[in-house]
């Protein structure tokens, strides 16, 4: 590192100065810098440091070029949190605008009010060496023990690569730019320096040389706490394997839809048995293999005889009884039309599909609302998937949805509900008694019962659920890395920008849908998404399905992704290998 002469107002970057000084941010460099680190010349303006414009001129004379001038606030880089992007950084100054930008850079201290950031935020100010050329990223160490690069090319466009850590085999773009073992060597480097396992690193290439412009703590994303496993005491003394619905019911269930589940589950109308855990449905197939239709007759009487059960119904104990009878039809029919050849399949009937469309809900429980209205019109991508006879049978199980939902609600109003949506928060059980007796429960009562029912809900969804269980062990791992996922993925690579389901319709065209969960009815809002993240699902569910339709890349299995990933974060998605990368930091 060059040696820049200072004034005393300032302190050189080729030493290391305490935290409580200077921040985590220029601490770091220092340790880098006596380390013998490649890390660009410059000085920093300690907390609260107001020196001369004489001082300034003084010692930025001996920084050739163009200078960047950055944060090194008390809230950065730190173990507890990185705050990332929330402070100033501004590249491209020269002597003249050297101070006004430090002053920039000090003030925007001010935005931690933003920030969930306790106490009061301090300001250092860094001033280098500007270098020039293909910059990125590199985490050096993944919770899989994986390091990942990232190069932003100078088209906008990104080159990734991956190395095990523990075998060293690498994978990279033909695009990527740099030596990957020597970046990864530079990451080593710098772990050995601040003494750290896994470090987030920017670097720059200047054609000749790298750089490290900034290292800070590669924190892991909050784990969740394992949920309580004694509630899987029921699988002891089986040899059946309990799976979660996460594909369907990511989140915990009301207690309406819940009811159903015990109330389908205990007339024994599936090749299945279900159990609710901690509001999350699990269930253990029969194991018995079901084949597929083999006439097109056969599966026109299958079809005919869900719609016979789907008729209206004036009250909810007959939605109940229809329901009941619907599921012991669509149980048994739906592995079985999906493995129907397409030949003997009959697409949905496109003047009936927007009605269909209407009564649909983005997730499978009652308390989930409709898009109602807001659907599409004629969009041929979303009539084609949607009449896709293997998605039909979701279709069908929709409405049955819909049908006890409308029920609910209208008995609700009966009962003067205070909020009419409480009653998806009550037991089942207790709604068909009020119903059938004529009692009318107090709706004070009600609404605090629907609040604490919900508020147990919450609990519930901060934990991790395995995804399978057997003898009361879990028997699968949380595959949640820190800005990686790895996942089963379709179609190519794309970057783009970060939506929700509950955002996307209002997003611009080209997002990236982040979900959960992906059901068929969700491809109403998938229609102009450039991809598709979900965290559960596999190669023959419904997201890997409607993206292949839509002719965009997909990734499934990305735990931990609609969690970490938030809107307006950029994220690469390489459907090929399925992988999911945050850009943004």
């Amino acid at each position: 590192m060059v040696q820049i002469p200072v004034a005393d107002e300032f302190l050189t970057l080729d030493q290391v100065h305490p935290v409580a000084q200077v921040g985590n941010k220029a601490h770091n460099l220092g340790r880098l810098c006596v380390a013998g680190l490649p890390v660009p010349a410059g000085f920093v303006a300690a907390y609260d440091a107001l020196p001369p414009d004489t001082s300034l001129a003084a010692i930025a004379a001996n920084i050739a070029g163009p200078m960047v001038v950055r944060s090194s606030a008390s809230a950065e880089d730190a173990n507890t949190g990185n705050a990332p992007g929330l402070f100033l950084s501004i590249r491209d100054i020269d002597h003249a605008g050297l101070g006004e930008a430090m002053a920039r850079v000090r003030a925007s201290a001010q935005r931690a009010a933003d920030y969930p950031i306790a106490g009061p935020v301090r300001m250092a100010v860094i001033v280098q060496r500007q270098v020039s050329g293909i910059g990125g990223t590199l985490y050096t160490r993944t919770s899989d023990d994986m390091a990942f690069a990232e190069a932003r090319l100078g088209d906008g466009s990104h080159a990734v690569a991956s190395i095990d850590r523990d075998s060293g085999a690498c994978e990279a773009d033909a695009t990527f730019p740099v030596d990957v073992s020597a970046l990864l060597e530079l990451g080593e480097r710098c772990e050995q320096a601040l003494q750290r396992d896994s470090l987030d690193i920017e670097w720059v290439h200047d054609g000749a040389k790298l750089w490290v412009v900034q290292a800070r703590p590669l924190l892991n994303a909050e784990i969740q706490p394992l949920v309580p496993m004694k509630l899987f005491a029921f699988t002891q003394g089986d040899d059946q394997t309990w799976r979660w619905d996460a594909e369907h019911n990511p989140t915990p269930l009301s207690l309406a839809q819940q009811g159903l589940v015990e109330h389908v589950d205990a007339a024994r109308v599936a090749p299945f048995v279900m159990r609710i855990v901690a509001g999350h449905l699990y269930y253990a197939s029969s194991g018995n293999q079901v084949a597929p239709f083999e006439s097109a007759e056969e599966v026109r009487h299958c079809l005919a005889s869900m719609e016979q059960q789907l008729a209206p119904v004036t009250s909810v104990a007959d939605a109940v009884a229809a329901y009941e009878r619907f599921y012991r039809i669509y149980a048994t029919c739906s592995p079985r039309l999906r493995k129907t050849p397409a030949r003997l399949l009959e697409p949905y009937p496109r003047n009936r599909l927007r009605d269909a469309l209407r009564r649909v809900a983005p997730l499978w429980d009652v308390a989930s609302a409709p898009y109602g209205e807001d659907v599409i019109g004629e969009d041929d991508l979303v009539a084609r998937y949607l009449a896709n006879p293997a998605e039909r049978d979701d279709l069908y199980f929709g409405r049955a949805q819909q049908m006890v939902r409308v029920r609910l609600l209208a008995l609700a109003d009966e009962l003067e509900f205070i909020d009419p949506h409480d009653i998806f928060w009550v037991p089942l059980a207790d709604v068909l008694a009020w119903e059938t007796s004529g009692a009318k429960p107090d709706p004070v009562q009600l609404a605090a019962v629907a609040r604490r029912n919900r508020e147990t809900a919450a609990v519930q969804s901060r934990w991790r659920m395995p995804l399978s269980v057997k003898a009361g062990e879990p028997i699968d791992a949380n595959n949640r890395q820190h800005g990686v996922w790895r996942g089963y993925g379709t179609g190519g690579r794309v970057t783009a920008t970060v939506a929700t389901p509950a955002t996307i319709s209002e997003a611009p065209a080209g997002s990236a849908l982040v979900a959960a969960t992906v059901t068929p009815q969700m491809v109403v809002l998938a229609r102009h998404a450039a991809c598709i993240v979900s965290e559960y699902g596999g190669a023959l569910g419904h997201a890997v399905a409607m993206a292949a339709e839509l002719d965009i890349p997909c990734v499934v299995g990305c735990r931990g992704a609609s969690t970490h990933l938030r809107d307006g974060h950029r994220i690469l998605v390489d459907g090929a290998r399925g992988l999911v990368v945050r850009l943004t930091r």
